[in-house]
């Protein structure tokens, strides 16, 4: 008899008594490159830093066991900063590093008015937005400078920046820090709030100049002292890259983007050239040459759409999903972290050595998740998102396999067809995922998910599932819709003699329960 698996990402499911439990089982876990005993891979990535010996330092603006800021190197983690993750205090969507200090965005807000001191958290009704800084050598630890905020609580003291307080109604994408950059003398920071680059000291943290920069992204300073800024498109502008002095001043080199670019992350080479990571439909990384004017773009890496090329939502090394982050080191490494998840926890982070070949990848793929075999096949695993290949055999443990992504938001766009693409800004638990069709090649490997309708929830914290009586397979869904068209399907399948059974799991009671047929 094949040995019971306790999966860590999946809901129990009961048995009716004890004497049919096999008590021969073992405990494993999938998604995540790490077991999270003692490390794990951060579930997303907005933005890292790549030193020249290789060091990744990462910034998100939530993971959920509190390691926002974390540090990898050589496919390992090997800190974590810590102190990001409660009374009030957040990650952010970019970080930067020099010799001494650790410097990343970071928002903060009052748990609805219940934190007060102003030498921490922000007024009632008001959230903050600024950057924290740490000791590089001890990261979790403070690095203080005079007017810092922070010490109350399980935050630090005075080791975080202010620099814009927003009303809270504000939505925080066009309001966070966009971008960073430190040298050994000054802080550079990209504030969209108010369209300015502001530069700070870089010990002091006492604000120093700023100037105007319409839309401003992240940010890359070449050995030269040229900075270079990102800049959005708007519906009068198209998406570029701007070169600007040190001190502020235009530079008359700059890259205007193609429609359909949606620039991500910026880095460059000593060789003058620029990569910057494509978050539209392209899904690559394109190379600049700005040595001189004008700009010509050189290759672009990556699988032209990534991981929505053909075949659509298969995994695999340059196949980029959202690469938010991009970095190279002294070697020519190229560092790329994707996060393409709908709903969090999409982390891959890839390294590619100068011959192009992958070195190591790291998977953060899931947040608050459920987990179902598919029942023609027990080796695949199906999450709201996500196709694994499972070894329950392996000898070590339980060996997975990411092998691929079911949902393909260019053909089922946000808000319209699919409500599995609801956006981070609503919790887990108020989604209601349910399981995707799914569609397979002849290789058995997932494609991308057609609209799944959504079912709401008891409203008491129970999430709801549904599970079909035989077999999903291609144009058949694995979670029956609702309304005028679920009743229409529930007839063809009485007619059939199928039924359908609709289950709801409690986080509480952690039992299934029937609550129809």
């Amino acid at each position: 008899m094949r040995p019971l698996w306790a999966l860590l990402l999946a809901v129990p499911i009961g048995m009716s008594s004890r004497a049919e439990v096999n008590p021969e089982y073992s405990v494993a876990w999938i998604g995540n490159s790490f077991s999270g005993a003692q490390r794990w891979v951060q579930q997303d990535i907005s933005d890292l830093f790549v030193t020249p010996d290789g060091t990744i330092y990462t910034n998100v603006y939530w993971d959920e066991a509190g390691a926002e800021v974390s540090v990898y190197r050589n496919g390992e983690v090997i800190a974590v900063a810590g102190h990001t993750h409660g009374w009030g205090y957040h990650g952010g969507n970019a970080i930067a590093v020099n010799s001494r200090y650790v410097y990343f965005g970071q928002q903060v807000e009052n748990e609805g008015g219940g934190l007060v001191g102003a030498d921490t958290w922000p007024p009632a009704g008001f959230v903050w937005y600024g950057v924290g800084r740490r000791p590089r050598e001890r990261l979790q630890e403070p690095a203080p400078f005079p007017d810092g905020k922070g010490g109350r609580g399980d935050t630090l003291e005075k080791s975080f920046l202010l620099i814009h307080q927003v009303p809270e109604e504000h939505e925080p994408d066009p309001v966070a820090i966009a971008g960073l950059w430190a040298t050994e003398e000054r802080l550079y920071v990209s504030c969209p709030y108010d369209d300015r680059i502001r530069v700070y000291d870089a010990e002091t943290m006492r604000p120093l100049f700023s100037w105007p920069v319409s839309r401003p992204g992240a940010l890359w300073m070449d050995s030269e002292g040229v900075l270079w800024v990102v800049q959005r498109a708007s519906e009068m502008e198209p998406a570029q890259v701007s070169a600007y002095t040190a001190d502020g001043l235009p530079d008359m080199r700059r890259v205007l983007l193609p429609e359909g670019v949606v620039p991500g992350d910026l880095w460059g080479d000593e060789k003058g050239h620029l990569y910057l990571s494509d978050l539209g439909p392209a899904q690559q990384i394109h190379v600049y040459d700005v040595s001189r004017a004008p700009s010509r773009l050189v290759e672009s890496l990556g699988e032209r759409g990534g991981i929505y090329a053909p075949p659509t939502g298969r995994v695999g090394p340059w196949r980029f999903h959202d690469p938010k982050g991009v970095g190279l080191d002294a070697e020519g490494n190229l560092y790329v972290a994707s996060d393409g998840s709908t709903g969090g926890g999409g982390t891959v982070l890839e390294c590619y050595g100068p011959d192009r070949s992958l070195r190591w990848q790291l998977l953060g793929i899931h947040f608050v998740d459920c987990a179902d075999l598919d029942l023609r096949s027990e080796e695949d695993v199906y999450t709201k998102e996500e196709h694994l290949r499972v070894d329950w055999d392996a000898p070590e443990g339980l060996s997975w396999e990411y092998r691929g992504f079911t949902v393909d938001r260019y053909r089922y766009p946000p808000r319209s067809s699919s409500p599995r693409l609801v956006g981070r800004g609503t919790g887990p638990m108020d989604r209601r995922e349910t399981f995707s069709r799914r569609e397979h090649d002849a290789h058995g490997d997932s494609l991308a998910a057609l609209p799944v309708p959504r079912r709401p929830g008891n409203g008491d914290g129970d999430s709801v599932g549904a599970v079909l009586g035989p077999p999903p397979g291609p144009g058949r869904l694995a979670a029956p819709p609702t309304g005028a068209r679920g009743m229409a399907l529930a007839r063809r399948q009485r007619k059939r003699g199928l039924r359908s059974r609709r289950i709801r799991y409690s986080w509480r009671r952690r039992q299934p329960r029937y609550v129809g047929n």
